[in-house]
């Protein structure tokens, strides 16, 4: 006895495209996310290597000139005390190398200057750190450097300020530049990739062991000059 074979249906094909387009598209998305963190991830690294530049760059001009920094010797002397940031970065552009460095790599609303007549006509467009003129050539726990993402952009932290718990951080990095993160340097040239999370690599922290670093000097505020 022969037994009847059922038709079952198959794919349309019209089925058979939508799941291959489904297919595509979930791969796409896993692929894009793979590939998106080591990009991030580089980018955080070329970041740091440009701070690290740049803040050799101003010791070696502060080596050369009694331990002071372009923003503490007068225009007249060859530095840029009183002037804009654009100008500190300019002073010490021959010891810098290039202006390249000055320009984030994670930095969407800056872009990195060719030459230092490129930067000169550019100004604060070429610029994505902030400096502290408070710092002290080869004070390791004094900040230097860092990314222009400071949340809320203060010109000044106190002592008083500086909280280090993870839901009540200050100061601390915004989303702008790398996503709640943020890398710095210090008066002695290294540096530091930092976070908003509790830790001893939150940026309140760093803040905090300046403060206690520089007791003896009396220090209760750091100033912040941004390029803005």
């Amino acid at each position: 006895m022969k037994m009847r074979r059922e038709n079952s249906p198959g794919f349309t094909l019209i089925e058979l495209l939508v799941v291959i387009f489904t297919v595509v598209i979930i791969a796409a998305l896993l692929l894009s996310a793979l590939l998106l963190k080591p990009r991030m991830r580089n980018s955080r690294i070329g970041c740091v290597n440009c701070i690290k530049q740049i803040s050799l760059g101003f010791r070696i001009w502060a080596n050369e000139n009694d331990d002071r920094f372009p923003w503490m010797v007068d225009p007249k002397d060859g530095g840029a005390k009183g002037l804009g940031i654009e100008r500190q970065f300019l002073v010490a552009s021959k010891e810098i190398g290039t202006p390249k460095v000055c320009s984030c790599p994670s930095d969407s609303k800056r872009e990195p200057a060719l030459d230092w007549d490129m930067f000169a006509s550019n100004g604060i467009k070429n610029i994505s750190y902030f400096y502290s003129p408070d710092v002290i050539n080869d004070k390791p726990k004094m900040i230097f450097f860092g990314d222009r993402n400071i949340d809320g952009r203060p010109k000044t932290v106190s002592k008083s300020e500086v909280r280090t718990s993870t839901n009540d951080l200050y100061p601390k990095w915004d989303k702008t530049i790398h996503k709640n993160s943020g890398n710095i340097s210090f008066g002695d040239g290294i540096a530091l990739q930092t976070i908003n999370k509790s830790c001893d690599f939150s940026l309140a922290r760093q803040f905090e062991a300046e403060f206690q670093s520089m007791q003896t000097n009396n220090l209760t505020t750091i100033r912040i000059v941004y390029p803005e």
